[in-house]
């Protein structure tokens, strides 16, 4: 059992420095952890208490501590204590935040079933990197890597194309990494994101160069990409079908 005490500190240093994360997930499973439930509720259900953000999300709170808890409470819920591996499996499918007034954190639902599953969620870190001055195909070997991707938008419905590529943005030009870049509404992109992130960990090989990924508005693909003239690897059609594609021209 993670002690609150014990939480705090694998919080403050996860804060600090990402690399930490996985230490404080997975302590998340053993802790306890604060929830609101309705002061009054005659469904003879349990009904943890949801908001919409102003992004459009639906998370459920929960909370790091009772102090914290009972804060955001503000009389108008209760307060109930759950250890988070069962209260992360009640609800199957949920988006989580995790000490909303505070240092918010959000754990998708893809990341809530690695958690469970293997005690681990993948560490993602946002950066600007530029657009990329070449761009090519990316090579067999590396074929997985885009399956995998494959994989996590064939259940999110959010994502309608899937691309993986070779790129370089530095000069002279070399290859400085691979990219997968998701079409994906703007609402779910963070999500998504995550999700392809959830399903490469999941595999077995290493990368042989760093992956990051990236994503646009279905309709507003990137010039960088179009001047490519490479296809996607997966797109989903206007009838929720879905079929691999080549790399030809598009």
């Amino acid at each position: 059992m993670t002690t609150p005490e014990q939480l705090a500190r694998l919080q403050a240093r996860a804060i600090e420095n990402p690399m930490e994360e996985p230490a404080f997930f997975q302590a998340l499973l053993t802790a306890v952890l604060y929830v609101h439930l309705p002061l009054s509720d005659a469904s003879g259900k349990v009904r943890l208490i949801c908001f919409t953000r102003p992004d459009g999300i639906t998370v459920i709170p929960v909370f790091s501590d009772d102090v914290k808890a009972h804060a955001a409470a503000r009389g108008a819920a209760r307060v109930v204590a759950v250890v988070g591996r069962e209260l992360f499996e009640s609800a199957p499918g949920a988006t989580w935040m995790l000490d909303p007034n505070d240092v918010s954190c959000t754990l998708y639902p893809e990341e809530i079933v690695a958690l469970l599953r293997s005690g681990c969620v993948p560490i993602v870190q946002r950066h600007d990197a530029g657009d990329p001055t070449v761009v090519r195909a990316a090579r067999p070997e590396d074929a997985w890597i885009g399956e995998a991707a494959v994989r996590a938008a064939l259940s999110f419905k959010a994502i309608s194309e899937v691309y993986l590529l070779e790129v370089a943005r530095e000069e002279p030009q070399r290859t400085s990494g691979l990219l997968v870049v998701l079409a994906v509404s703007q609402l779910y992109s963070e999500q998504a994101v995550r999700a392809v992130g959830v399903a490469l960990v999941a595999c077995p090989q290493v990368p042989r160069l760093p992956v990051d990924v990236t994503v646009y508005d279905s309709d507003e693909p990137p010039e960088w990409l179009v001047a490519s003239h490479i296809g996607p690897l997966w797109h989903r059609g206007y009838d929720g079908a879905s079929s691999q594609a080549s790399s030809n021209d598009r």
